[in-house]
C-alpha cells in the first residue's frame, strides 16, 4: 500500500469514527452556562469560610500550604500576599471570570482565567478538596478549547451566531475521552474481592461519613443493593465504550447510565458538588436532533493560532491518557508517578490536573469511618462541642454523620487531619477564638480536647466503637499552648 492510499484510508476511517467525537454547538452553550453557575455556587460556599480557610488567621497559613498537596497551583497568585485584601480580591476576581463564563463574554478567555485562578485558589488550602474539584478544573481545562460562546452568549451577538449543528475538534476529541477516562479508570480501580462479591455498594452505604438519609433508608434492600452493585461496575465500565461508538443509540446508552450513577450517588449520598459537576459534564454530550451524527463534521483550525491551540490540545490529550495508564499501573497512586515517568513531566501534569487517579471507593470501600467531638472546658467548668456548638457534650453517633462536621470543605478537612495524622493545632485555636469572640469573656475556655469517635462497620449491622484522644490542648492567659500531641 502507497503512503498516499494509506492517507486515504486513514482519512476515510476517520470520517466513520469521527461522529462518535461530535459535540453540538447548542448543548455546549448550555454547559458553558451551567459550568459558570456551577463555579459561582462553588465560590460563594467557599467564601462562608474564607477567614478560617484562606487567611492567615485560619487553618492553613501560606506558608504550609504547599507542604500538604502535590498540585501546586500553575500561577501561584495566592501565594504574593498574606494580606486577605489580596485574597479577597482573588476572590472577585474569579468571581467576575465566572460571569463573564455565564453570560458568554470573551468565554475563551474567561475560561482560561477562571482555569487559573481556581488552580490558584485550590491550591491555597489543598486540605479541603474531594473529587469534585478535580473535575470542575478539568471541565474548565477542555472548555477552552470548545466553542461555548457559540450560542446564547455575548459573543455570539458580537461576533456572528453559529449555525445549528455539530462539530468535531481537538477540544471536542478531548472531552469525550476525557469523560470517558473518569469511569472506564474508575471501573478498573475496582479490583476488590468486595466489590466482585457484590457487597461493596452495602459497605458504602454503611459509611455515615458518606451517606444520607435515603441511603440509610436503602440498606433494608439487600437483594436491591447487589443489583446496584453490578449496575455500578456495568455502567462505568460500559459507558465509555458506548461514547466511542459513532451513533445515536450508542450515546444516549451512554448518557443513561452515566446519568443515572450520578442521580444515584445524588439520592443516596452526600458527596458535595461531585454528583451536580459530574451531571453537568454531560451536557455537552447531549444534542438537538441529528447533528451529533452527521460524518464529516470537521472542525478546521483558521490561523495559526487555531493551528497551535489544536497542537496544544492534542498534546494534553496524551499526557491525559498518558497521566491515566500509569496510573492504573501503579495501583491508582498519583504519589508513585515518579518512579515511572520523569519528575520534570510529572511535575507539569500535576500542575494542570492529568495526574488523574479515579478510585473513589476502590479497590474496596472502607470499613472504617467515624466522627469528632470538639470537646472544650470552660473556665467555669461547664463543657462545650466546639463543633456543634452544644453544651450537652457527646460522644454518641450524631443523627447525620455526614452533616455533622460543618460542611463539606470542612469534611475535607476533618478527615484528611485524621486519615493523615496532622495537627490539630490550627483547628483548636481557630475554634477557640470564634467561640470567645461570639461568647464573650463570660465563656472563656481553659481546655480543648479532639476526639475521634472510631466506628468499625461489618455488613451484619453490628459496629465495633473506639474513642480515639487526637489532641489536648491548654489554655494560658492569653493564648493556647499543647499539652500533648505536639506539632
Amino acid at each position: 500500500m502507497t503512503g498516499a492510499s494509506l492517507r486515504l484510508l486513514l482519512i476515510d476511517r476517520w470520517r466513520r469514527w469521527s461522529p462518535a467525537f461530535a459535540l453540538d454547538y447548542r448543548a455546549v452553550a448550555v454547559f458553558r452556562i451551567g459550568l459558570g453557575l456551577l463555579l459561582l455556587f462553588d465560590l460563594v460556599s467557599r467564601a462562608r469560610d474564607f477567614r478560617s480557610h484562606y487567611t492567615e488567621e485560619g487553618v492553613m497559613p501560606l506558608n504550609i500550604a504547599g507542604d500538604y498537596s502535590s498540585h501546586a497551583a500553575l500561577i501561584p497568585l495566592h501565594q504574593l500576599s498574606e494580606a486577605n485584601a489580596w485574597q479577597g480580591i482573588l476572590f472577585v476576581i474569579l468571581g467576575l471570570f465566572s460571569c463573564g463564563i455565564c453570560l458568554g463574554i470573551y468565554s475563551r478567555v474567561c475560561t482560561l482565567g477562571a482555569w487559573l485562578f481556581l488552580g490558584a485558589l485550590q491550591a491555597r488550602n489543598p486540605l479541603v478538596l474531594y473529587g469534585a474539584d478535580n473535575v470542575l478544573m478539568l471541565l474548565l481545562l477542555w472548555g477552552a478549547f470548545l466553542p461555548l460562546g457559540s450560542r446564547w452568549s455575548f459573543d455570539s451577538w458580537r461576533f456572528g451566531r453559529v449555525k445549528h449543528g455539530g462539530f468535531v475538534s481537538a477540544g471536542s476529541v478531548a472531552y469525550v475521552l476525557q469523560i470517558g477516562a473518569i469511569y472506564f479508570f474508575s471501573f478498573l480501580s475496582k479490583s476488590g474481592e468486595t466489590w466482585w462479591s457484590g457487597r461493596a455498594v452495602e459497605t458504602v452505604l454503611h459509611l455515615d461519613q458518606y451517606t444520607s438519609a435515603s441511603g440509610v433508608w436503602l440498606l433494608q434492600y439487600p437483594q436491591l443493593l447487589q443489583v446496584l452493585n453490578w449496575g455500578t461496575l456495568g455502567g462505568e465500565f460500559l459507558a465509555p465504550l458506548c461514547l466511542l461508538i459513532p451513533g445515536p443509540r450508542f450515546r444516549i446508552v451512554a448518557l443513561v447510565l452515566i446519568a443515572m450513577l450520578q442521580i444515584g450517588f445524588a439520592a443516596f449520598m452526600e458527596l458535595g458538588l461531585f454528583p451536580w459537576v459530574s451531571l453537568i459534564a454531560l451536557i455537552p454530550l447531549a444534542a438537538w436532533g441529528r447533528s451529533v451524527v452527521v460524518p464529516g463534521v470537521v472542525g478546521r483550525p483558521s490561523g495559526r493560532l487555531a493551528t497551535g491551540a489544536n497542537v496544544l490540545c492534542v498534546g494534553l490529550i496524551g499526557l491525559m491518557l498518558l497521566g491515566n495508564v500509569v496510573v492504573s499501573r501503579v495501583a491508582f497512586q498519583r504519589s508513585r508517578l515518579q518512579t515511572v515517568l520523569p519528575g520534570s513531566l510529572v511535575a507539569g501534569m500535576e500542575r494542570l490536573r492529568l495526574d488523574q487517579s479515579w478510585s473513589m471507593f476502590s479497590p474496596d470501600p472502607p470499613l472504617e469511618d467515624g466522627w469528632l467531638v470538639i470537646e472544650a472546658t470552660l473556665e467555669d467548668g461547664g463543657k462545650v462541642d466546639l463543633l456543634s456548638g452544644k453544651r450537652a457534650v457527646s460522644e454518641a453517633k450524631p443523627p447525620s454523620v455526614s452533616n455533622s462536621f460543618g460542611g463539606d470543605r470542612w469534611k475535607a478537612y476533618f478527615l484528611n487531619l485524621v486519615q493523615r495524622r496532622l495537627s490539630w493545632r490550627r483547628v483548636v485555636e481557630v475554634s477557640v477564638r470564634n467561640w470567645e469572640a461570639e461568647s464573650g469573656e463570660s465563656a472563656r475556655i481553659k481546655g480543648v480536647k479532639v476526639v475521634y469517635v472510631r466506628e468499625d462497620t461489618v455488613l451484619s449491622g453490628k459496629a465495633l466503637l473506639e474513642s480515639v484522644e487526637l489532641y489536648r490542648w491548654e489554655a494560658a492567659r492569653d493564648r493556647l499552648v499543647p499539652s500533648e500531641g505536639g506539632d
